[in-house]
């Protein structure tokens, strides 16, 4: 925005808020996109330069970098780098906090800290550290790392000097990495040496040979499988479920059957089903694509092509339940029982993702719709045409020339941004919301 525009905006908020009388001093603000202040219903919402500041009584954004939303209590920073919720607080890669029914963290770089059923831990990474029920661990601690640490989990412990070189536990497990190791669990014993080459497990229900990638092969009571140049070509089959697969070469060519059917010539067909529960067809992937499924009484279908043009339904035992469309980059449009919306254009299509819609949506959106029981809304070019309306109420208006407001108690038509018009109604109708 040139320096010339600061001045003008300043003479239209001051003659505006100093204008005599009742009816002058309520008026609007219209001079999209530079600066909407609308006020509906007794709800007053301000917008500056385009989408990049909006505020009204729940909500609060300067975008992209900021926004809160104070009915969900819902705060971004450069989403998707950084949010916070009720639950916990991130921002990547430096800050994350959480809390549940017995845990609290928070980590800040290269400190974290928690507290796990009323005991506290914390740590200095990775210098020296305690912690509790956090990065799959039941504990953890480590001095210097990664010249030692300890892990315990189910009951083991395991220690480490120099990880992952040196490694041992109270199950029996020792490894001097890469070269070798061997460890035990129950009835099960697996051995490895030069990692990742040669391996060696067995247990009463398995027994597995590799020398990768020369092969790999597998045995047991009802299954077995073979793998030559793995994984490139490998035969499997289960007795138990009926199933045979062959891949040759993976992932380009597989056939199976039995417990699933499945052909794939990747990438120009590949068809995939397990029953009623899933279906999957491509051709010439990505150029068309579709797939169903189904749980309990409700069912999906999506097909797309280019992956990012798709079409989506969801039906229940009433009929159809929600269905999208998104034809990428130029148009989304999507309609769930009985709202629906739209956007143009569909650039980056997070349409379900409330928290990116609040921060990026309204930046890179031009064209936006909505409709549902309530009324009907249209937006273009950030508020240059607006178009709201409901059974009791209507009212639009095209950039600073014109606007129009109708309630059950009268009408008010404006101009210049509200500089010039007839009064706004002083009371809404009873039982408008």
């Amino acid at each position: 925005m040139g320096k010339s525009a600061v001045p003008f905006l300043c003479v239209i908020v001051v003659s505006l808020g100093s204008a005599p009388g009742e009816g002058i001093a309520s008026q609007d603000i219209i001079f999209p996109p530079l600066i909407t202040v609308s006020t509906e219903h007794g709800r007053t919402s301000t917008s500056l330069f385009g989408p990049l500041v909006a505020y009204d009584e729940g909500f609060f954004a300067v975008r992209p970098l900021f926004t809160r939303d104070r009915t969900k209590d819902v705060t971004t920073f450069l989403y998707p780098l950084g949010k916070s919720t009720p639950e916990g607080s991130y921002f990547v890669p430096i800050m994350r906090s959480g809390t549940s029914d017995d845990h609290r963290t928070f980590d800040l770089f290269p400190y974290f800290s928690g507290t796990y059923r009323n005991r506290p831990y914390s740590g200095v990474f990775p210098l020296y550290g305690r912690m509790e029920h956090r990065l799959g661990f039941d504990e953890a601690e480590f001095f210097l790392w990664p010249l030692y640490s300890r892990t315990t989990t189910a009951g083991v412990s395991t220690r480490a000097v120099f990880w992952p070189v040196f490694s041992w536990s109270d199950s029996g497990m020792f490894r001097v990495f890469p070269l070798f190791g061997r460890e035990t669990e129950k009835d099960t014993t697996r051995t490895f040496a030069l990692w990742p080459v040669f391996h060696l497990e067995r247990s009463p229900e398995r027994l597995m040979l590799a020398a990768l990638p020369l092969f790999r092969y597998e045995t047991g009571p009802s299954h077995g499988n073979l793998s030559i140049v793995w994984p490139l070509f490998s035969y499997s089959r289960d007795d138990a479920a009926g199933h045979t697969s062959v891949d040759a070469p993976w992932p380009l060519v597989r056939f199976a059957s039995g417990g699933y059917e499945e052909t794939r010539l990747f990438p120009l067909f590949w068809a995939k089903e397990e029953g009623p529960s899933y279906r999957y067809l491509s051709v010439a992937w990505p150029l068309w694509s579709s797939s169903s499924s189904a749980e309990g009484e409700v069912a999906k279908t999506a097909s797309s092509v280019l992956i990012l043009n798709r079409y989506t339904t969801t039906r229940g035992p009433e009929g159809v339940r929600s269905r999208s469309l998104t034809l990428w980059p130029l148009f989304h449009f999507s309609r769930d029982g009985t709202r629906s919306r739209w956007f143009f254009p569909a650039i980056v299509p997070l349409f379900h993702d409330e928290p990116f819609m609040s921060s990026w949506g309204e930046v890179l959106t031009l064209a936006k719709g909505s409709s549902g029981p309530e009324g009907v809304e249209w937006d273009i070019l950030w508020k240059t045409l607006s178009v709201k309306t409901s059974p009791a109420y209507s009212r639009w208006w095209f950039s600073f020339l014109v606007s129009h407001e109708q309630t059950l108690r009268g009408r008010r038509w404006g101009f210049l941004g509200g500089l010039i018009g007839t009064p706004r109604p002083k009371e809404q109708a009873e039982g408008v919301n």
